[in-house]
């Protein structure tokens, strides 16, 4: 098991009184356009450990409200959009000589879907598009939580899809997990520890990248509040991650 860190391209592999066996670095939405060559050189002198992508979250486009990176989207223009983002994603891998990208499934609605059948056809309809460029068990699906804080937390939008582990067997032909602990926790509004624990019994050998921080129900992610309930808290005001 290594433990790490969440960080930027921009910022330094540790924090004081920590030293991380490897790293995830974050995307944000402008770094694929803006910023290719600046990780690419930062990651050639990046010490000897492992690396896990992050996808950006959003898809950068010059508007204040920029639409999520979903490829679940039922709308065929973003769900295009978005695969082009995971592609762009991968290619980077490949640059930096990552282990894995960690992608969110999208299926994320302003209310609660009434189906989620479309979302699932979607998301498996964009991972066989994948899978004829690049290796699919590279790409780390992760679960969500019941809810999605939209821009900042402007708006709570709705999870539809991969909030349980019987929610990933359709997708499980072709990729791999992140198991995100407060996500888990936050699969329902009440918050739910067996929840986590469900997600080791029933997808232990195929969770290949763990997030760790803590979480308070109904809403509240990556909590440092002191208030968390999560069995997996201790992390407040720091992402952690391990493999």
């Amino acid at each position: 098991m290594k433990l790490g860190l969440k960080i930027r391209y921009s910022e330094p592999p540790g924090i004081p009184g920590f030293t991380p066996r490897m790293v995830e670095l974050h995307l944000a939405d402008e770094d694929l356009t803006k910023h290719w060559n600046e990780i690419i050189d930062t990651f050639s002198t990046f010490p000897d450990m492992p690396v896990v992508i992050h996808a950006p979250q959003n898809l950068y486009l010059p508007i204040k409200k920029r639409p999520l990176v979903d490829i679940s989207s039922l709308q065929d223009k973003q769900r295009t959009m978005s695969l082009d983002v995971v592609r762009k994603t991968l290619e980077l891998s490949g640059e930096i000589e990552a282990d894995y990208v960690v992608a969110h499934p999208g299926g994320i609605t302003p209310e609660p879907a009434p189906k989620k059948e479309g979302f699932v056809f979607r998301l498996i309809s964009s991972l066989e598009e994948l899978e004829k460029d690049y290796n699919t068990r590279e790409i780390l699906m992760e679960n969500m939580p019941w809810f999605y804080w939209m821009w900042g937390e402007e708006e709570r939008w709705y999870s539809s899809i991969l909030l349980t582990p019987e929610d990933f067997q359709p997708v499980l032909e072709y990729t791999n997990v992140v198991l995100d602990i407060c996500h888990a926790y936050l699969s329902t509004e009440e918050g739910s520890n067996d929840a986590i624990f469900s997600f080791f019994r029933k997808l232990r050998g195929r969770i290949k990248h763990i997030h760790l921080s803590d979480a308070a129900a109904p809403d509240r992610r990556d909590s440092s509040s002191g208030k968390a309930r999560s069995s997996f808290a201790g992390s407040s005001g720091t992402s952690l991650t391990w493999r």
